[in-house]
């Protein structure tokens, strides 16, 4: 009986993923989803900048 190893089991694990979803799938992320990312920038920094106006009002 053998016993995988970590590296194994990430290896094993991301063969079975591709061949379950094919080679030619697209990934939820990169360049074609800039809209999204923007988005999600824009919505940290505008959170960040709520925080800080509140918390100089507080102090």
């Amino acid at each position: 009986m053998s016993v995988e190893t970590p590296r194994q089991t990430v290896a094993r694990m991301d063969r079975e993923a591709e061949a379950e979803r094919g080679p030619n799938d697209r990934r939820p992320y990169g360049w074609e989803n800039w809209p999204l990312i923007a988005f999600g920038t824009g919505a940290l920094v505008f959170a960040a900048l709520a925080i800080w106006l509140i918390f100089r009002d507080v102090h």
